[in-house]
């Protein structure tokens, strides 16, 4: 019975440090470089996006009415809609499926 705790403590130790890892991998592999006139590297920092862009894309719900489509920040997609009740406006995100074309 204690070497089953045992081991099962060991694997958990070892799955949580191949997580962290990689997560530190992973965030160190995103590097950005360009090349300068005497063919060196040099690194290029990102700027995250500080707002959210217009996509100039359209969403037309099921009665037909077409709402703007803005990107967040992080990637997500997303309309404003104005609440018939409060009046107030919230986002209301979309969920993009992927299509996938050809034979299989």
């Amino acid at each position: 019975m204690k070497t089953s705790k045992q081991a099962h403590l060991i694997k958990f130790v070892l799955t949580a440090l191949c997580a962290i890892f990689l997560g530190l991998t992973q965030a160190t592999a995103q590097n950005t470089v360009r090349m300068d006139e005497k063919g060196n590297f040099i690194e290029v920092k990102a700027e995250p996006a500080r707002h959210d862009s217009i996509t100039g894309k359209t969403y037309t719900n099921s009665k037909g009415k077409m709402f703007e489509v803005f990107k967040g920040k992080r990637g997500g997609m997303y309309y404003w809609k104005q609440s018939k009740k409060s009046g107030n406006w919230y986002k209301v995100y979309i969920k993009v499926e992927e299509t996938v074309t050809g034979t299989l």
